[in-house]
């Protein structure tokens, strides 16, 4: 990893520009307890709100930088961080993209 990894440990974790992102960052239900939280080391357990944000990994011998989610307890994120998160939509950050997408099939529903 590059020095710049430092600063994953902060509260304040750097988010990407939303330009030439492939995947969205999450704020969702854990569903295992296999993630380790990139700021304070301990796992993150079963049914436990967790962030995930963006970020480009270093690999050796890659000439690119791939995307990977990096996870957080939700708790260890500020909240200007999670403002600044590139979220699907707004109703996205309640962690439960089941009930989203259930909503968005709802709306559809009403309107054809």
């Amino acid at each position: 990893m590059s020095s710049s990894s430092s600063g994953w440990k902060s509260a304040n974790p750097p988010v990407s520009p939303q330009k030439g992102r492939r995947v969205r960052d999450k704020i969702e239900t854990s569903p295992s307890s296999r993630a380790k939280c990139q700021r304070c080391d301990q796992k993150i357990a079963k049914g436990e709100e967790r962030v995930g944000i963006q970020a480009k990994v270093e690999v050796e011998g890659l000439k690119f930088q791939p995307w990977q989610l990096k996870y957080y307890h939700a708790h260890c994120v500020s909240e200007g961080t999670t403002r600044k998160l590139f979220l699907e939509d707004s109703t996205a950050a309640t962690g439960n993209n089941a009930t989203v997408k259930k909503e968005k099939k709802a709306a559809a529903k009403k309107t054809a």
